[in-house]
């Protein structure tokens, strides 16, 4: 199965360092697609000048990843991931996906029951529902270009799609903490069975590199025992 990612200067320690790291470490056969595109956000941070542009060109690349794939399924993520387990994580997504059209990782809310769906890790089965998704998205953010960012895009537009969540397997620590990462001293215990780890729902690549970290350590002494 093809796993897409993309990645701009700003995040290519992300990519190299940790990311791509973990994938080699893991035993499912991805048949990985990288994409380099332009530094549009000098600080690489979410909502600062250039970020939309770099969210379009994402978007713009999901509809090239489902004309690749049509009838296929294929994942989608960010750089700011890692992949903790040797589990056929393939096989685990492909069972949660089964039935839908996408699956995306569970961004949380901080904000009551309200769940938000993640545009930075999903499997999505390409057909003409998510081929028109992903081009719905891209028409709304291009439309409202000052302010609408690919994820509120897709939340948006689910209605048009057979859509879920992944369950809290494939971890963010918003599911738990439901608040921003500051990187000072806001710890929080992972659950034990979690399988990826997106390092979102914190600002600048150096807070994502230390949750990061903190994260793979907790995992690690939860199941080698140190």
């Amino acid at each position: 199965m093809k796993l897409y990612t993309l990645y701009t200067d700003s995040h290519k320690d992300l990519l190299l360092n940790h990311f791509l790291p973990s994938i080699s470490q893991n035993t499912s056969p991805f048949d990985i697609v990288l994409r380099k595109i332009p530094q549009y956000c000098k600080s690489g941070e979410y909502m600062k000048i250039g970020w939309i542009e770099t969210m379009i060109k994402k978007v713009e690349y999901h509809i090239e990843s489902c004309l690749e794939n049509l009838n296929k399924s294929f994942i989608y993520t960010d750089c700011d991931v890692q992949f903790l387990t040797n589990d056929n994580i393939i096989d685990i997504m492909l069972n949660e996906l089964e039935g839908y059209d996408i699956a995306c990782q569970d961004d949380a809310h901080p904000f009551g029951d309200r769940t938000t769906y993640c545009a930075g890790f999903f499997i999505c089965k390409s057909n003409t529902s998510t081929v028109a998704l992903f081009e719905k998205i891209l028409q709304d953010m291009k439309r409202n270009s000052a302010w609408l960012h690919d994820q509120e895009a897709l939340n948006m537009n689910l209605s048009m799609v057979k859509h879920k969540t992944l369950s809290h397997r494939f971890f963010t620590h918003a599911q738990i903490t439901k608040e921003l990462w500051s990187g000072n001293n806001d710890d929080f215990v992972i659950p034990k069975n979690i399988l990826v780890h997106h390092a979102n729902w914190t600002h600048g690549v150096d807070n994502k590199i230390k949750l990061l970290n903190m994260v793979k350590t907790q995992y690690e002494n939860f199941n080698h025992g140190t």
